[in-house]
Order: structure tokens, then C-alpha cells, then sequence
């Protein structure tokens, strides 16, 4: 693992509402554009974000509403067609598709993006929301080609951190992965 190092943050402004991202560089490197879950921030994902990030650019963005971003005072009126297009928009900029990872309501989003953008990959972890956890995993397992891989835990950074060397192969695998 790389020595200790803290990212970049900058704003990406989105329909009038600014909305951070951290950066945690490797410039040239395959981006991941991580997706926190809902009442959590982009900050999730720092553990993760550090140990990956030699080998890939690792992008945390705060969702509308959540962490530094603005709206959260609207944060009862956001759909998630709404953080589906802050993504879409988010990664416009990027030089190549990133690698898309989502936890919980995260994982929601990542499942909408991927069914109109050509990410290189998605990972979905521990998809949660009401009536469409089980539901969405089990419509994925039946529409997808092999491999569909779930994996126990509880959290993206327990998940992430016993699962990192399979994480590291995700970029070359060419398809939808989803992990539970």
C-alpha cells in the first residue's frame, strides 16, 4: 500500500448546485468513480480510495444533498433520476469510461447509469432501498451474461478490503460484477 497522502478535492457544478469530488490522482491511471450510500458522503470511501490508488485514478463524488454538496436543504425532493444525471454529467469530462462502484444507494444509481452509459464495469455493493435490493439483484443475475459475483459483508470498506485483490482485476473484466 502506498504511503499515507489526502486527496484532491474540487467541484463539479451541476444544474446550479455545486457538487465536490475528492481525487485521489494517478494521473493516466483507469478512473473509478465511487458512489456513496444515502445519509453518507464521499469520504466512504478513503480507505478504499488509498489502497487502490496506484493502480487507479480514484474519484469520490458527494452526491446532491449529501456532505460538502449543495441541496441538502432539498434533500426530500432529489429522485434518483436526479443523481443519475449528476453522475452521467460528473464523468462527461473523463478521458475514457470509468469504472463505476456504488454502495447501497449508491449501488442504485451505479444499476441506473450502467442501463444508458457504456461504463467499463460497475460493482454494486450491498444494493439497499426499500422494495428494490433483492429484487434488483436478482432481475441483474437473470439479464447478464457470466460472471455474476455476490459477495458477503456488510460495508463498502470490510467488502472492498477482503475482496482487494479481485478489485484490482475488475477493470480488465468487461463486465457488470455485482457484489451483495
Amino acid at each position: 500500500m502506498s504511503e499515507v497522502v489526502t486527496p484532491t478535492r474540487s467541484d463539479v457544478v451541476i444544474d446550479r448546485l455545486r457538487l465536490p469530488y475528492l481525487d485521489w490522482g494517478t494521473a493516466g491511471a483507469p478512473a473509478v468513480l465511487f458512489l456513496h450510500g444515502g445519509a453518507l458522503t464521499a469520504r466512504t470511501w478513503d480507505l478504499v480510495c488509498l489502497a487502490l490508488r496506484d493502480s487507479y485514478r480514484c474519484l469520490a463524488l458527494d452526491l446532491r444533498g449529501h456532505g460538502d454538496s449543495d441541496g441538502a436543504d432539498r434533500i426530500r425532493r432529489w429522485k434518483f433520476r436526479d443523481y443519475e444525471h449528476d453522475v452521467l454529467q460528473a464523468i462527461v469530462d473523463l478521458p475514457s469510461p470509468p469504472v463505476l462502484i456504488g454502495h447501497s444507494m449508491g449501488a442504485l444509481i451505479v444499476r441506473r447509469v450502467l442501463a444508458i452509459y457504456p461504463a467499463l464495469a460497475g460493482v454494486l455493493i450491498t444494493p439497499a432501498g426499500g422494495n428494490h435490493g433483492l429484487r434488483v439483484l436478482a432481475r441483474l443475475a437473470r439479464q447478464l451474461p457470466e460472471p455474476v459475483r455476490v459477495l458477503p459483508g456488510h460495508g463498502p470498506e470490510t467488502t472492498i478490503r477482503r475482496e482487494l485483490p479481485w478489485m484490482r482485476r475488475i477493470a480488465s473484466a468487461g463486465r457488470l460484477l455485482v457484489p451483495g
